[in-house]
């Protein structure tokens, strides 16, 4: 997302934020297969560090976009408005109320990156329709 929003030219306007639910890799670089995907794309990746959500800070941004559903029940177990809350497919044109899955999991880094550039390229379209950005 940080990567197309610059691409945009909307750095200056969109602050990325990305956290996880659990601390289970906090502080821990990407996982090596997201690294070789974005080194094959040319994605900076240097400094980035897992980071674990905390519930008051979800709150205080315009756009909480989760990967799947058992992330949006964990955000609304944890207080955060189920309203708030979009699937990152959402913003796919005929993928709406699809999921993401942790490539962590299944190890198939090409196919959930695809799919993720798909839904920013739909959320950045969606911010920017919002008039989210000036």
């Amino acid at each position: 997302m940080r990567d197309a929003v610059a691409k945009e030219g909307l750095s200056d306007r969109i602050e990325v934020r990305s956290c996880g639910l659990g601390g289970w890799h906090a502080g821990e670089p990407p996982h090596r297969g997201t690294r070789a995907v974005l080194t094959r794309h040319g994605i900076p990746f240097d400094g980035l560090r897992a980071k674990q959500m905390t519930s008051g800070e979800i709150l205080k941004h315009d756009y909480i976009v989760a990967m799947d559903r058992a992330n949006v029940e964990e955000l609304v177990a944890r207080g955060v408005p189920r309203e708030r809350i979009r699937l990152l497919c959402d913003f796919i044109p005929g993928k709406e109320g699809g999921e993401v899955s942790d490539p962590y999991y299944h190890g198939r880094f090409d196919e959930t990156y695809a799919l993720v550039c798909e839904g920013v390229r739909g959320l950045i379209e969606a911010i920017k329709k919002e008039g989210a950005t000036p």
